[in-house]
């Protein structure tokens, strides 16, 4: 329970070594639930050239994520780009580049990266989930239908309301208000508090597009 004195502990870690790994992720958890958004993106470029490439990749996510958080989402992509040029086939940050665009409604430019990873990895539930809401929002229902079939199979715990939340999201774009309803129902009963799946249900009997 004590925040400050592991902040105080990691920050000593990566002073001796800045790509203890351990460290980054402990900073950046506690520090992105605190809104130290400034000191986090401090730390994390001070690992941005490290060895092992792994480390500096995983150290660029996080910054781009802070970035991001902070408003500065053009910078947040270009640091993603350059981490793919270090490892082209990283699937964490094909990933957040696709995710990242798809929040600021790019959805045929955040594509090529989340077919990237698809294809290195077809199995990956976070990829699937995007996939899904990338092409719902790219109008087209059929190929989120074909990669919720992948996903659905996968999904284990958490997992299960965040493919049904994309499907439905998916078919209140398109049209197919039955096939949200639906699955907006499935997801509720598994968790009820969940205020962006409620206000999703509202849009669908609304019959608006959120």
């Amino acid at each position: 329970g004590d925040a400050d004195g592991a902040v105080g502990e990691y920050s000593h870690a990566l002073r001796l070594d800045p790509a203890v790994e351990r460290a980054l992720r402990g900073l950046y958890e506690i520090l992105r639930r605190q809104q130290d958004l400034e000191r986090l993106a401090g730390t994390l470029e001070g690992s941005l050239e490290v060895e092992p490439v792994r480390v500096a990749v995983r150290a660029a996510n996080w910054l781009a994520l802070t970035r991001e958080a902070q408003g500065r989402r053009p910078e947040a992509r270009a640091i993603l780009k350059k981490a793919l040029s270090l490892d082209p086939a990283d699937i964490m940050t094909l990933t957040n580049l696709g995710s990242m665009f798809l929040r600021d409604g790019l959805v045929e430019e955040g594509l090529p990266s989340l077919q990237r990873a698809y294809e290195l990895r077809p199995r990956s539930l976070e990829v699937l989930v995007n996939l899904i809401v990338a092409h719902g929002r790219g109008g087209r229902l059929e190929e989120s239908r074909r990669f919720y079939g992948e996903a659905e199979p996968v999904a284990r715990g958490e997992g299960v309301r965040l493919v049904y939340n994309a499907m439905a999201y998916a078919c209140h774009l398109n049209g197919d208000a039955e096939g949200a309803r639906s699955l907006v129902k499935k997801s509720l009963a598994i968790d009820p508090n969940q205020d962006d799946v409620h206000r999703l249900a509202r849009e669908i009997e609304k019959g608006g597009k959120s």
